[in-house]
């Protein structure tokens, strides 16, 4: 795994476990309430998604291959929205659905990837109303509601592009970052305002003896500080 993997992939992982418990209690309880509402279509996707989903973190846990849980994770959110919106979902609020499976394209995806998502809700959206324009479904949406409904997934979308660009390149600014920390010629040593080390690059290692995974955490005071300094150290820490 390269720097820009371990940067990336972690916090995806987690948020990948995190909206694999939501979205099986989002199934658990909806494939309740179709069963109950007697709505025969919604009830299948649900119950065909809700399997999906624990097989695919089963495999995720198993394999470790996130991006096809990634991508497996993200057909189950975008066949879901389009199946609400087409529909009508519960009591005609399946027109909500599509906005939020934006944003965990964005943050789950890369962003070649992410692009192609977007543009299968898109189409999958445009899709339904055109067979709802030759009659072949019925929508409880009117012409306003429809077009109120891409003006703001449109906007949504672009919101979305945004964030993810941001943090592309804050991403690669922290990359770049540590790469010059540990590739300078001197020893570079990082406090936090408590004066413990976070960060201790590889020349520190070399000169002082500690390796970063000892050192990272403690009191700068209770290490390279001299003992006849570190009172004074402390206190101008302290008035800093």
């Amino acid at each position: 795994m390269n720097r820009r993997e371990s940067v990336v992939r972690h916090p995806r992982i987690a948020v990948v476990n995190a909206f694999t418990a939501i979205l099986c209690i989002y199934g658990l309880v909806f494939i309740i309430i179709y069963y109950t509402a007697g709505d025969t279509f919604l009830w299948i996707v649900h119950v065909a998604s809700f399997i999906t989903v624990i097989i695919n973190y089963l495999l995720l846990r198993r394999t470790g291959n996130f991006k096809r849980s990634t991508d497996v994770f993200l057909g189950v959110g975008l066949i879901i929205s389009i199946a609400l919106f087409a529909s009508g979902g519960w009591h005609n609020t399946g027109i909500l659905w599509p906005f939020p499976y934006i944003p965990i394209v964005y943050f789950l995806a890369e962003k070649k990837s992410a692009r192609n998502w977007v543009k299968l809700l898109l189409a999958g959206c445009l899709i339904a109303v055109a067979l709802k324009f030759f009659r072949l479904i019925i929508m409880p949406y009117n012409g306003i509601m429809i077009f109120n409904f891409f003006a703001a997934l449109l906007l949504s979308i672009i919101c979305s592009f945004l964030f993810q660009r941001a943090k592309i390149n804050y991403e690669g600014f922290l990359i770049y970052t540590e790469n010059i920390l540990q590739t300078a010629p001197d020893a570079v040593i990082v406090m936090d305002s408590d004066g413990r080390i976070i960060k201790w690059n590889s020349k520190a290692e070399t000169i002082f003896g500690w390796e970063a995974k000892e050192i990272i955490g403690k009191l700068l005071s209770e290490t390279i500080i001299p003992h006849r300094h570190r009172e004074a150290h402390t206190t101008g820490l302290n008035h800093f």
